[in-house]
């Protein structure tokens, strides 16, 4: 199965870094083809990391299954995050394109999203909000990073189960071996 994974995997941040080598990890020996999405994509970041496609690219893409999350994805602000901000569109649409161009990407292609504790980081505007319940709608699985962020869902109307799962980075410790680590450190 090919699934798309959406999220800030391009920039220079730790824990956005983390999250596509976890699900790589966790769904290691499945038969599944991860394709991971950014809004600028690329290169990797740092060496260890994984290469990205941009949010256009995948638009135009076929898979089975995707996935947004995780890190602080779920709004419509444009982004303050230099990489971004001096891309094509100047970062305006760079986190509504992880979860609402991801929806309509799977839903246009009809196949399964889930949401994989993404973070809700505020209140969202009425117009955001209604976007929100529209595509949490579509999720076939919904789990946020936090409470707060759970508040805020249910603050902008959203309904039905949200689970909140602890943050996906929180599995760093199974990311790599014990001979592993013992091979970098040698």
């Amino acid at each position: 199965m090919r699934i798309a994974h959406y999220g800030t995997f391009d920039v220079e941040n730790y824990g956005d870094l983390l999250f596509p080598l976890v699900l790589e990890r966790r769904l290691a020996g499945r038969g599944h083809a991860l394709v991971h999405v950014s809004p600028r994509g690329g290169e990797p970041v740092w060496g260890d990391c994984v290469a990205t496609i941009p949010t256009q690219a995948a638009d135009r893409l076929d898979f089975e299954g995707a996935i947004v999350g995780g890190g602080h994805l779920i709004h419509a602000q444009p982004s303050d995050v230099a990489a971004y901000r001096d891309s094509a569109g100047g970062g305006l649409f760079a986190y509504a394109d992880l979860w609402l161009g991801a929806t309509l990407r799977a839903a246009a292609l009809r196949v399964p999203i889930v949401w994989n504790a993404p973070g809700v980081p505020g209140t969202l505007p009425a117009e955001t909000a209604a976007l929100l319940r529209w595509a949490v709608g579509e999720a076939a699985y919904l789990a946020g990073r936090d409470e707060t962020s759970r508040g805020f869902l249910e603050q902008a109307g959203c309904t039905g189960e949200i689970a909140v799962v602890l943050d996906t980075a929180i599995e760093v410790a199974r990311l790599w071996s014990p001979a592993e680590l013992d091979a970098a450190w040698a």
